[in-house]
């Protein structure tokens, strides 16, 4: 994800810790390898990667509700240069 930085700075700035965050075209594709750089201390990252060079979607969630959270794999969509989400 190209503005993580900008990401990380405005999370810094707002001061406040968000129990969900949702980014839509993250342009992570299906071949990306390691993604530990578009990490956030407290959250678990969760995402559909994209067959195109656009889309792709990705939840940050809290860990503070992290175990409550039932990631739905089952309802992802990924229909190429139609529609991606993440559930």
């Amino acid at each position: 994800m190209k503005h993580h930085d900008e990401l990380r700075v405005l999370l810094k700035l707002l001061n406040y810790k968000f129990k969900v965050i949702g980014i839509s075209e993250t342009r992570i594709l299906e071949d990306h390898g390691n993604l530990s750089h578009i990490e956030l201390d407290e959250y678990t990252f969760i995402d559909t990667k994209t067959l195109s060079h656009a889309g792709g979607t990705a939840l940050y969630i809290h860990k503070s509700i992290a175990n409550d959270v039932k990631v739905r794999t089952d309802l992802n969509a990924k229909l190429e240069n139609a529609v991606e989400s993440t559930f």
